[in-house]
């Protein structure tokens, strides 16, 4: 399949299958595929591939497209998303013409960012931005680990066979818990099982240091309890 001819200044053109599929009471076409050539200029082009398809009347909608940089899937009734800015993969919405992208330089990846900054950026512009992590096992655990080279050093999460109690631990939330808080507020540290405000426990010396005027100044500061 060719096209001829020859596509000059800020024009286009380009090749399409054309998929029609009678159906009564309907309309024939379903869906294409385009191959498309954008001049910008002399000696200046870029080629994308387009896949469309329809709903209930001849209109194709692009759903997908790739172009020499990356990959745009469109949601029904998003803007247009363009890979050759710069995003290897990108995924457009009709809430949110950002909902995911892939940079393609840096492989970072934004939700709701066009531009993430970090490994992973999350952008939202409601009145809280909220990261979910959800277990439906039965007595399974959500959890967030920090590891280094490949070791997991803290996990921070939900014990849900110790009555869900938020858990700071090593490997997981029941190794080694070092912090507990349970459905009362009452705050462990080397206690899975706080029985008050706060609760310190330890095989050896519980100790509680408290420390003032660490900035060596003339103030009259003094370390202290209140009760």
């Amino acid at each position: 399949l060719a096209v001829s001819g020859s596509v000059t200044g800020a024009g286009n053109a380009g090749a399409e299958i054309l998929f029609k599929i009678p159906v009564s009471g309907d309309s024939e076409t379903g869906a294409a595929i385009r191959g498309v050539k954008f001049a910008s200029g002399e000696g200046d082009s870029s080629g994308e591939l387009q896949f469309l398809c329809t709903d209930n009347d001849e209109t194709l909608d692009l759903r997908l497209k790739a172009d020499m940089v990356g990959v745009a899937v469109q949601g029904a009734g998003s803007t247009l998303a363009y890979p050759s800015s710069g995003d290897a993969f990108i995924v457009s919405t009709s809430g949110n013409a950002t909902t995911f992208v892939v940079n393609n330089s840096s492989g970072k990846v934004g939700i709701g960012s066009r531009g993430p900054e970090e490994l992973l950026t999350v952008e939202d512009s409601e009145s809280a931005t909220t990261i979910q992590i959800n277990n439906n096992a039965t007595t399974g655990d959500p959890q967030l680990a920090f590891a280094l080279s490949d070791t997991k050093k803290f996990t921070m999460g939900v014990d849900d066979s110790d009555g869900d109690k938020f858990k700071i631990g090593t490997t997981s939330v029941a190794a080694s818990t070092r912090l507990t808080i349970d459905s009362s507020g009452n705050v462990g540290i080397g206690e899975t099982s706080p029985t008050y405000n706060l609760h310190i426990s330890s095989t050896g010396d519980a100790a509680l240091f408290l420390e003032a005027d660490t900035d060596s100044g003339a103030e009259s500061n003094n370390p202290f309890v209140k009760l």
